[in-house]
């Protein structure tokens, strides 16, 4: 078990995670191909791929336990007395007690288990490197489609911003001449 796991750990391992390229893994189900993104397979704080079962905190988010454990140390020693410590996810900034169980997330450690590394000499069939293609392509047009909405909502708010600190500076002007005159 740990061979397998130090084999998937060494292929997953980002080598620069903020530039990681998305890696499409092909995952045989019910005997189905199915394809998944390794992202889940990696803990969002720290980015090392879970060694273990991750734990996943009340609000959904799943982080590996030395990075949730480190959040819990710091609450409780900057913790008041007599108070419950508490520390926020990491990504949605929930506040989560941190007395609270820490839970497996056993649905992703089972997708860890069942991951099989596809060799650099795979051959694949052009069909598949298509629809890679396809649902990557398809992700990228969701993700400039959402960015230009939140574009154009920032260019409004800031553009409604300056007609209101306008009209404020405009007022103040004119307080001001008429108190001179």
């Amino acid at each position: 078990m740990n061979e397998v796991l130090d084999r998937f750990t060494k292929f997953f391992r980002p080598k620069n995670p903020s530039k990681r390229e998305k890696i499409v893994v092909g995952l045989e189900s019910c005997g189905n191909r199915v394809r998944i993104s390794p992202d889940p397979l990696f803990c969002p704080v720290c980015y090392c791929a879970f060694a273990s079962a991750p734990v996943v905190l009340r609000c959904g988010h799943s982080f590996c336990r030395p990075c949730i454990g480190y959040l819990i140390k710091d609450a409780t020693v900057m913790a008041r007395p007599l108070t419950n410590p508490t520390y926020q996810c990491p990504l949605c900034r929930v506040n989560i007690n941190a007395n609270d169980k820490l839970v497996k997330n056993y649905a992703l450690e089972s997708i860890m288990t069942s991951v099989m590394p596809v060799p650099d000499d795979a051959k694949f069939q052009p069909s598949e490197v298509e629809a890679t293609h396809n649902l990557i392509m398809s992700q990228l047009k969701q993700q400039v489609h959402q960015t230009q909405l939140e574009n154009t909502q920032l260019k409004e708010q800031l553009a409604n911003n300056s007609k209101r600190n306008y009209m404020v500076i405009a007022l103040i002007v004119a307080l001001i001449l008429k108190l001179i005159f």
